[in-house]
């Protein structure tokens, strides 16, 4: 349940915060496209937004200043050391958690809690972080909209996706967040007006953050899956038998240069991506366990580009040869699943290959079975992998993924 829209990417464009260049080096030969090397960011660029005659207004806000300073942030390691982090949390369960905070065990210390009004489709997720102020993402703060008039509701089935903005100064909060909820009365009544938001987010956290000359000094990120269905626990899970589970992944992408990268991509830049791709994934029951694949379905797409200029760069969908291996992992008798099990692999990447790979992934499968058996229909959760390659290429990928099956236990 997934809306079409514009991306993170996007958002983080429009409101000036991008990455800038992490170094200076010398460029290296062509390669074909791959992960490590996708096909370069159109040269199109989104036309600028023009300055607004300046109001008098109490305090800077993310809605008004943001849009006319478009300051270049240039502290890109920071960013990718949190996207980093991500990849090596384990999920915190409740809803389905992960980000940069965590505890001493690896999990993830940050916990997400969405409320979705059907009726007038306000989304609101709160963040609650140990030892600091609760970060909310809501609607109301939408910077983008992909339905204003809330008429997507196509075969009993609604979607919106929303960027929103909330900030000051001292802390500025973007994210990419969704909701998914039945429209038809019947199906909404039996499924207990059953509704699935899901999302990702950056805060930054300084001084000065929306004037033209920001300090950053904290860079935070993760990923949620949120909603009726996942808080509470399935009655009981089936003791034999194996299900496959297909679906939508989405997420934020931070990619490092190496050193094979021509047309002024210098070594050591960073740029910002976001993607998508498909989900599979298989349940053993009787094993108790849960595996999977995300881009080996169909390619993963890299759908808007953010780069060291500030000018975001749109693309239909630039396909890229990344695959994230969500490794066998044991299913616990509540439904939860999580394990530091990720590995990225990259095909087409024969003459820059892998030198290392890892991450970690989780979720939960619904609590709603199938009418007369106790087949979970779905299955959703938070994903993170990092990647190298031997020129130098890092690449750390963040977000969610679900997955649909049928009553006989095969994917739709």
């Amino acid at each position: 349940m997934h809306g079409p829209g514009r991306t993170l990417a996007a958002l983080v464009a429009a409101l000036g915060l991008t990455f800038s260049l992490a170094a200076c080096g010398g460029g290296g030969g062509g390669a074909p496209p791959t992960a490590a090397n996708p096909t370069p960011a159109p040269t199109e660029q989104e036309p600028s937004t023009p300055a607004p005659e300046a109001k008098p207004t109490p305090a800077p806000t993310a809605r008004t200043e943001a849009d006319r300073n478009r300051a270049a942030w240039t502290d890109p390691e920071r960013t990718f050391r949190s996207a980093r982090a991500v990849t090596d949390a384990l999920p915190r369960f409740g809803s389905v958690t992960q980000s940069t905070n965590v505890g001493a065990d690896s999990i993830t210390s940050d916990r997400a809690r969405a409320s979705f009004d059907a009726d007038s489709q306000r989304l609101r997720v709160t963040i609650t972080r140990e030892g600091k102020d609760p970060l909310i993402l809501d609607s109301n703060d939408a910077f983008y909209d992909s339905d204003p008039g809330g008429d997507d509701t196509s075969d009993g089935i609604g979607t919106r996706l929303w960027d929103t903005a909330r900030g000051t100064d001292s802390g500025l909060t973007v994210s990419n967040i969704s909701a998914g909820w039945f429209t038809d009365a019947v199906r909404a009544a039996a499924l207990r007006n059953t509704w699935r938001a899901e999302g990702y987010w950056l805060h930054w956290a300084g001084r000065n953050l929306l004037s033209s000359a920001p300090t950053v000094t904290g860079i935070e990120m993760g990923a949620f899956i949120d909603g009726p269905e996942y808080r509470s626990l399935p009655d009981r899970l089936p003791v034999r038998g194996t299900a496959r589970y297909e679906g939508a992944a989405n997420g934020f992408l931070v990619l490092e240069y190496g050193t094979r990268f021509t047309s002024g991509r210098i070594e050591g830049t960073v740029v910002g991506a976001d993607w998508r791709g498909t989900t599979t994934l298989t349940a053993d029951f009787a094993d108790n366990s849960i595996s999977g694949c995300i881009g080996c379905t169909g390619n993963i797409r890299l759908t808007e580009w953010l780069v060291p200029d500030g000018v975001q760069r749109r693309s239909a969908g630039t396909e890229i040869s990344t695959r994230i291996h969500l490794g066998r992992t044991r299913v616990s008798a509540d439904g939860t699943f999580r394990g530091a099990t990720v590995t990225l692999s990259d095909p087409d990447a024969s003459a820059y290959p892998l030198t290392s790979s890892s991450g970690a992934w989780g979720g939960k499968f619904s609590s709603i079975p199938y009418s007369g058996t106790v087949l979970p229909p779905k299955v959703a959760g938070t994903v993170g992998g990092k990647a190298a390659w031997s020129d130098g290429t890092h690449a750390a990928y963040v977000g969610t993924f679900s997955g649909l099956t049928s009553p006989d236990g095969r994917a739709p």
